[in-house]
């Protein structure tokens, strides 16, 4: 039996080529890069061109599902046979490998509601498929969901991200301060790719040194305060433009020297220009603390791999309480574990003293 086994993962290997998907043709049929067309086996979706208009709108949903995580990617694929004479379009199984998680994009359809389960008691899947369909249709997603639920309100996308943050911000040995801190965001995005976002930050920030207030002499303090920043903006995203709007609130206790709190209302600009689903160059102002008060930058999303990279330049003071403005340079970096999960890390880094921030945690879908 173990020799079976082995034997039957062993064919599967062999049959299993690599192929990248250059265009969705509809919500089940695929054009390869090489010409061929392909379609997920055992799986029957909407079509673009159906004249019922809710299945037009799911399928539409699931081209764009098949855009952001199928397309141009590296895939896995392994054609089922018997294929039938004359066959225009290749039925097949189509994976796609993350650093967690293998996806299987036949299961995952059913799972999503994207389809249903063409029959194959013959299949060593069979049971696993009708489990999926079954799930899905008890849950009410995709094709399952109710005429009433999914004409009335878009489809739309919630995220949310947590992650901590630290910061050095020592200029020499009469003058420490590192940051402690959290920071949240909670991202909305409907069908046309737009959407709120809303983020919270709380700021630790421990400071000591020797200094003089008022008069001399110089004598050592320490001194802890907090820092918070909460920004709510609307973003409206097209193919090559993008822009921004909303309000922010800066506030903090007084530090050394200082008695009065601080608060700030500020106003959220942004706009962004270029290829939105690749490449594109942003204009931010007062809408990440972190690249506080404004920043310009690059942001790249390879077709090949599930990453986005964001380099900026910012004009920054980053809650030096200073009167002068340091330039600095970003990085922000978000990779793909599996079908939900992103790692994220943000950086700043101050030529200037060699100061730096840092930021690191998850972001998670708040639905399927």
């Amino acid at each position: 039996m173990l020799i079976y086994l082995i034997l039957i993962i062993m064919a599967a290997q062999i049959q299993a080529e690599e192929i990248r998907i250059r265009k969705a043709l509809d919500a089940n049929v695929f054009l390869l890069e090489d010409g061929r067309k392909i379609k997920l086996a055992n799986v029957e979706t909407p079509s673009l061109y159906s004249a019922d208009s809710l299945r037009a709108s799911i399928a539409r949903r699931i081209v764009k599902y098949v855009r952001s995580n199928m397309l141009r990617a590296p895939l896995q694929m392994e054609i089922v046979e018997p294929v039938p004479e004359g066959a225009e379009v290749l039925p097949v199984r189509l994976y796609r490998k993350y650093p967690l998680e293998t996806l299987y994009f036949n299961l995952v359809f059913l799972e999503r509601g994207y389809g249903k389960y063409i029959p194959d008691p013959d299949m060593d899947e069979h049971d696993t498929y009708v489990k999926a369909a079954q799930e899905a249709e008890k849950s009410g997603k995709g094709i399952w969901n109710s005429r009433a639920s999914v004409l009335g309100k878009p489809y739309s996308s919630s995220y949310i991200s947590a992650m901590a943050v630290y910061a050095n911000l020592t200029e020499n040995a009469n003058k420490q301060s590192n940051l402690y801190g959290l920071h949240l965001k909670l991202k909305q995005r409907d069908q046309r790719n737009n959407g709120i976002e809303l983020i919270f930050d709380m700021i630790l920030r421990k400071e000591k040194g020797i200094g003089v207030c008022e008069e001399p002499p110089a004598l050592p303090y320490t001194v802890d305060s907090m820092i918070r920043f909460g920004s709510l903006s609307a973003f409206f995203d097209w193919n090559y433009f993008g822009f921004r709007l909303g309000l922010a609130v800066l506030s903090g206790d007084g530090g050394y020297c200082s008695e009065t709190d601080l608060l700030f209302p500020l106003l959220v600009f942004g706009i962004k220009i270029g290829l939105l689903k690749r490449l594109y160059v942003n204009i931010e102002r007062s809408n990440d603390l972190m690249t506080f008060p404004m920043n310009i930058g690059l942001n790249w999303t390879p077709e090949q791999l599930p990453l986005e990279l964001w380099l900026g330049y910012i004009t920054d003071k980053f809650l030096t309480r200073d009167d002068e403005i340091y330039e600095s340079i970003g990085m922000k970096l978000s990779y793909g574990l599996n079908k939900r999960l992103r790692v994220n890390t943000h950086f700043l880094y101050i030529p200037e003293g060699g100061r730096y921030g840092l930021r690191l945690g998850l972001t998670l879908p708040l639905e399927l």
